[in-house]
């Protein structure tokens, strides 16, 4: 109808619709060549194939304090992903997070993990065998934290 030169408000009442609903469809027209309406929702593609979560568990491994910017920025340098691939800061902490850092509740034999997840373990911090009380009043020290041995004061 508004090739053969008829007005949107015309059209509108016409098929009793909206002139906001003519403009909408006819702006999409114009811009897509479709009147068909874009997809709402769905899943993004996903970006951090095993590959890449192996990757970043590996560079995990090597360097534990190693930031997730750092991780990405050494995904683009090697060649891992380009910059239209690689996952974001955030992805990669999530990563880290659910298929790399092992959570407190499995064993470390790695029973119970899903395909693909890694298990990365940790060191331990044990506290002191014999805590006791400081200035402050408080059961721990940072020596017994950090598990350095102390000279039994009792």
């Amino acid at each position: 109808m508004a090739h053969q030169g008829v007005r949107p408000c015309d059209i509108s009442r016409q098929l009793r619709v909206s002139h906001g609903c003519v403009s909408k469809i006819l702006g999409r027209y114009y811009e897509t060549g479709s009147i068909k309406p874009g997809v709402i929702g769905g899943s993004k593609p996903k970006v951090a194939t095993p590959k890449v979560v192996e990757k970043i568990a590996d560079y995990k491994r090597q360097n534990p304090t190693m930031f997730a910017w750092e991780i990405r920025d050494r995904l683009l340098a090697e060649g891992v992903c380009d910059s239209d691939t690689v996952p974001s800061v955030s992805s990669i902490n999530r990563i880290i997070r659910t298929k790399v850092q092992q959570p407190f509740n499995l064993p470390l034999d790695g029973k119970g993990l899903s395909p693909g997840q890694t298990l990365i373990p940790s060191s331990a911090v044990t506290p002191p065998e014999s805590p006791h009380s400081d200035s402050l009043g408080s059961t721990y020290t940072i020596n017994g934290l950090l598990g350095i041995p102390q000279p039994n004061t009792e």
